[in-house]
């Protein structure tokens, strides 16, 4: 076990102990360096590049006229790059170009005045003392030091990023040598453009007070769940990490809670301590795989970057970099998932089907890898960053009160299969499972999101007979299982939901069958968890309805491949005829909101307005809308605490209990 680092407790400003150089002003997509806090106007003369006072034992053996000229010459530097700066932000209006760095003009033009304010003050005669110098110079504006805070990047004074929070769940799991411990694997953005991996050892003082916290164990093979912590937990853990030293490797905290007097939870400040995770780094491999990368030849980015805007699932983040929008994975932890299955070994393995799959147009493109700044660990890896998936495109039409034309859904799941039917000649299953998996370019066509490996659900139709320990099991499926003929089965089911212009299943099935129980998601009849789809509704094509059925085959050996199933579509779309209109469907159906949708899982309704979650229930998935909670419907387990939360700006914000 390495070295533990100690770490004080309390919101204190962060100094970054390591000594790194920094830069004030920066060309677009230029990253800054790490740097200490503010600084006086000593410290500035100490850091200036040809000052020669770090040297000398005492300030007062420099002339100060000498210091002076040197910050005068500094400043002028400074100023001389604000200059270019503006320069490219002009001609970058000048060409209609809309991106993010727009945004930082109003700030510079404010800091190069401050600048030209410090050095015409600098140079007066009549000036008192440097430091009431540089106080009058950022008088009535912003501080006169544009990297005032520990680590400054550009997004800090744009709307580029819609981060509320620093702390990014992976997964809660419960560790099997102490049932007071919970293992939290947290991606945490120690500064702008500086992550972090770190698995948070929380014992608590008893295990009824864990289990009041965490009930069950959430792992991050539930990928397409954007995880949280209780709020007492997230502000802990904040605290604590506001001022660690954190390793670029793991970072393993250690951490003891009890409750004080008002029974608020609290950490225990002598037991708290800090070190590099040796078990979890070693199931990393990084030297082995980052030797890998470099043989395949991927594009190398670093973290510095890479600005993050926003999040979407446990591990995906939205991402600008190198002048476009793209798709970010994070990292995960070795042993963040169940089944003894090592996280990262799987992201990697992701890593390399993505990579190998360059050039498949059916599926999203693989642009590269992320690197720490040191190259030496591996922070995640980039692929194309779609306007929509087909998910969303219906959110989008639902809360309209309009459906997508049908021609042009006939038109997707003809894309959708050709692009089945491409990568299983490539050898590749595919592991379709739900709509948010098929993605919507701009000019209307689909792409595929594809993985090694997913945590499928059995319930709801998604998973094959042959998968499946009885009809009515909630059990997951075996992994190892799938094959093509398992794809077809649950392509059938898309196709279905194509049909019925349907995003989300709960409580669908339910009521396309008349059921009346309450609540409808705790309903274990043979048809929430169908073989045989019920008839697609009116409007719908004879050959597209049969096309399901066959599909749907309980006989593996029944259901047709991919290259059968494209034969039955119209002479139209085998000649490659789009309908009108497909190209402009984002623009008929835009996105409501930022990140994954909220449908309840009650009744189905899709809901951005207030509703209730439970971070536990459905790997920490589960929903319910206002219409519901006033029936009193509640998650599986009623003790369960649900979180009302809300959509505001884009992102959905908690409000309370």
């Amino acid at each position: 076990m390495a070295e533990a680092r100690s770490v004080r407790l309390g919101r204190q400003s962060v100094a970054d102990s390591r000594g790194q150089n920094s830069r004030t002003i920066l060309e677009p997509n230029q990253r800054a360096e790490p740097r200490d806090g503010p600084l006086e106007m000593q410290e500035i003369l100490q850091r200036t590049p040809s000052c020669q006072i770090c040297k000398s034992d005492s300030l007062d053996d420099f002339p100060f006229d000498k210091r002076l000229a040197q910050m005068s010459e500094e400043l002028n530097k400074q100023n001389s790059q604000i200059k270019q700066l503006k320069s490219t932000l002009e001609k970058s209006k000048n060409t209609g170009d809309k991106e993010p760095v727009l945004a930082l003009q109003e700030e510079i033009e404010t800091v190069a005045d401050v600048f030209s304010d410090c050095i015409s003050n600098a140079s007066d005669d009549g000036f008192v003392t440097p430091v009431e110098q540089f106080e009058r110079a950022g008088s009535g504006s912003p501080r006169p030091f544009f990297e005032s805070s520990p680590f400054f990047y550009p997004e800090q004074y744009t709307s580029v990023t819609h981060l509320s929070t620093r702390l990014f769940v992976h997964a809660m799991v419960q560790s099997q040598k102490d049932e007071r411990t919970q293992k939290l694997f947290i991606t945490y953005q120690q500064a702008g453009r500086v992550w972090r991996r770190v698995i948070a050892y929380a014992t608590f003082q008893s295990r009824k007070l864990r289990h009041s916290l965490f009930q069950d164990s959430i792992y991050d093979n539930h990928e397409f769940v954007a995880k949280s912590l209780p709020e007492n937990m997230s502000d802990i853990l904040d605290s604590l990490l506001l001022d660690a030293e954190l390793f670029s490797s793991i970072t393993g905290l250690y951490l003891p809670l009890t409750q004080n007097e008002s029974g608020e939870l609290v950490a225990e400040p002598n037991g708290v301590k800090i070190v590099e995770d040796d078990s979890e780094v070693a199931l990393c491999r990084e030297e082995q795989i980052i030797q890998d990368i470099e043989n395949m030849c991927c594009t190398v980015f670093l973290e510095g970057e890479v600005v993050v805007r926003y999040r979407v699932s446990t591990s995906r983040f939205v991402v600008f970099v190198d002048s476009k929008t793209c798709m970010e994975r994070k990292a995960s932890f070795p042993s963040a998932a169940q089944q003894d299955i090592n996280s990262f070994q799987e992201f990697y393995n992701d890593l390399k089907l993505l990579h190998s799959l360059q050039g498949c147009q059916s599926i999203l493109q693989f642009i590269g890898v992320v690197l720490d700044n040191t190259r030496q660990h591996v922070r995640g890896y980039l692929h194309e960053y779609p306007d929509y998936n087909i998910h969303q495109v219906f959110d989008s039409a639902a809360s309209r009160s309009s459906v997508v034309p049908w021609k042009i859904r006939e038109a997707w799941a003809w894309q959708i299969i050709t692009a089945v039917c491409e990568l299983h000649r490539k050898g590749v299953v595919v592991g379709l499972e739900q709509l948010w998996m098929i993605s919507v370019r701009s000019d209307g066509s689909i792409a595929l999101s594809v993985a090694s490996q997913r945590c499928r659900s059995n319930r709801h139709g998604y998973c094959a007979p042959e998968l499946r320990e009885s009809r009515t099991t909630k059990k997951e499926p075996s992994l190892k299982e799938e094959n093509f003929r398992t794809d077809i089965f649950t392509l059938g089911l898309i196709l279905w939901q194509l049909a019925e212009h349907r995003a989300s299943l709960w409580g669908y099935f339910c009521a396309k069958n008349d059921c009346t129980q309450v609540p409808r998601y705790a309903c274990d009849a043979p048809h929430t968890n169908p073989i045989k789809l019920p008839n697609c509704c009116t409007g719908i094509p004879r050959y597209f309805s049969d096309m399901i059925q066959k599909c749907r085959a309980w006989d593996p050996k029944a259901r047709p491949s991919a290259r059968q199933l494209l034969d039955m579509f119209p002479d139209e779309l085998k000649a490659g005829i789009l309908p009108e209109g497909i190209e402009k469907i984002a623009k008929r159906f835009p996105r409501t909101h930022i990140g994954a949708p909220v449908w309840c899982n009650e009744c189905g309704a899709l809901t951005t307005e207030d509703h209730y979650h439970c971070n536990i229930c459905d790997g920490g998935d589960f929903d319910l809308c206002s219409t519901c909670i006033r029936q009193e419907i509640r998650c599986y387990n009623p003790e369960h605490q649900l979180v009302r939360r809300r959509l505001k700006g884009g992102l959905f914000v908690e409000l309370g209990y």
